[in-house]
């Protein structure tokens, strides 16, 4: 409850600011519709990212990965390659010039979102390292088991949210989103993680 009040304070200052300041100039989000940048979170993707506003209804997709070859270490498996692609379809509640004087210094949009994201990895199993017990041979006590293939884990999750994008000088976009969401992996019983979440990215909108 402590972490959600301050967002809900940040929502209820952008209103404030939107009936003190109202709309002049160019819409931002109706002259630029097309942003691409970065975003990171757990339901979005983590990764590049692209977004798109149709009117009051956009949608934003990230995907993203990392690789780090095998090599001996301390667990009995390595996960040498991770993935995520997210997928979110967004509605704009608002969208409002904040500056009378500067109307195209700084916007900011309040909308609605619900998302999907499918993740996986590959672990590659390791055996104890026979030379582990020998002083005189600095190892590690795991090594790659050659005889066994890598193990894919899949997963996916779902959830919804509120977000905030302001746009500083008509082009650059800094998203950030509050939501629920679960976290599953396939074939699992219980979700790896359900609850709050919070998200950003930057982005430039053109």
């Amino acid at each position: 409850m402590k972490r959600i009040f301050p967002i809900f304070v940040v929502f209820l200052m952008i209103f404030a600011v939107s009936f003190l300041f109202p709309d002049t100039g160019t819409n931002i989000y109706r002259a630029y519709p097309y942003a691409l940048g970065v975003f990171a979170g757990e339901l979005g993707g983590t990764g590049l990212s692209y977004q798109q506003w149709m009117g009051r209804f956009g949608y934003e997709a990230a995907f993203g990965g990392i690789y780090k070859p095998p090599q001996s270490g301390l667990e009995s498996s390595f996960e040498f390659l991770n993935y995520n692609i997210g997928l979110q379809v967004q509605y704009m509640l608002f969208s409002e010039n904040l500056l009378r004087k500067f109307p195209d210094w700084i916007s900011a949009a309040l909308y609605l979102f619900t998302g999907a994201v499918h993740k996986g990895s590959f672990s590659q199993p390791y055996k104890a390292n026979p030379d582990y017990t020998d002083p005189n041979l600095p190892a590690e006590p795991f090594v790659i088991d050659t005889s066994k293939s890598p193990v894919y884990t899949p997963g996916f999750g779902f959830g919804i949210g509120i977000g905030i994008e302001p746009v500083l000088f008509r082009h650059f976009s800094f998203p950030f989103e509050f939501g629920l969401d679960s976290i599953w992996h396939i074939g699992s019983v219980w979700p790896e993680k359900a609850g709050f979440f919070a998200q950003g990215g930057f982005r430039y909108r053109f």
